[in-house]
């Protein structure tokens, strides 16, 4: 790795390189499940039934060039060198929590003591911010114009959950970022929410008839939860597409009337063609009954 930061003019002010290492492995394990776990899975128990993947396949590249290039030269170059210009202290150098404002760890140090706890912790307060960005791409006009590029696949699939405009990418780590120094998370934690979340993430894309059951999918999203987000709009029911808007947990969504079950849909479909005319009509030459 040191030769490609050098070749970046980016030697001293990226990470530690045993943490660059160890996350890009992390990302590479995650292409693997999705090509050894969830890919086989989708062909054992369809949600839809496919002639071909042409339209799937774009989406694998994008998973591929986001986890292996995009998000490393972004966690360990850009952020260390932001980092270093507004004076937040080097993240590899510095322990965790040392120069943030809300730090975690500092505000109940008995969570030192326990680090899966308060990795559960800052899993669940990233998901809440993952779930208020996830809002704001649906509410925000200019912002729902880069996020319906994600939400303009023809086949929903394992691969999809990465499908994005590299702008929207880019805000979405801007913000959690911004999170992740304020409560103090280290490099490689970082990077390991970031990819566990996705993981989850990409499972909920998947095209497969897979649901956890009445309990388990009350505090983890399942395919059919995330697929129904994903429906095309409705005419004779506008508005039901905004819903299940959670990414991993749904207990920001379960008491809510953005939740959406499926039941009294006049259809539920899974994918949207996007229209030339105008991003608030979509039609679908597939139907999924879950």
């Amino acid at each position: 790795m040191l030769p490609v930061f050098a070749l970046l003019g980016a030697n001293g002010r990226s990470g530690d390189p045993h943490e660059i290492a160890e996350s890009l492995l992390i990302s590479i394990v995650q292409v693997l499940i999705i090509a050894a776990v969830f890919r086989p899975l989708e062909a054992f128990a369809p949600a839809e039934q496919w002639a071909d993947r042409r339209y799937a396949r774009i989406d694998r590249f994008y998973t591929i060039f986001k986890l292996l290039v995009v998000l490393p030269l972004f966690t360990y170059v850009m952020l260390p060198s932001a980092s270093a210009w507004f004076g937040l202290g080097s993240v590899a150098s510095e322990p965790p929590g040392a120069e943030s404002l809300l730090s975690v760890q500092a505000e109940v140090p008995a969570l030192g003591r326990h680090p899966l706890l308060s990795f559960l912790i800052y899993f669940a307060i990233f998901d809440l911010v993952y779930y208020g960005i996830h809002r704001l791409q649906h509410a925000l006009p200019w912002w729902w114009a880069l996020h319906s590029l994600h939400h303009s696949q023809r086949q929903l699939n394992c691969w999809s959950n990465d499908r994005d405009h590299y702008l929207d990418d880019l805000l979405e780590l801007a913000v959690i970022s911004a999170v992740s120094f304020m409560i103090g998370v280290a490099p490689v934690d970082y990077a390991l929410l970031i990819l566990l979340g996705a993981l989850v993430e990409c499972l909920s894309h998947a095209n497969v008839r897979l649901r956890f059951g009445r309990v388990v999918d009350k505090v983890l999203v399942d395919p059919r939860y995330h697929r129904l987000h994903h429906m095309v709009i409705d005419r004779q029911a506008p508005g039901k597409h905004n819903c299940n808007f959670a990414l991993v947990l749904p207990i920001w969504t379960c008491c809510s009337a953005r939740r959406c079950t499926g039941r009294n849909l006049t259809r539920a479909v899974s994918t949207i063609r996007a229209s030339t005319r105008t991003t608030s009509s979509a039609s679908s030459d597939s139907s999924w009954r879950g």
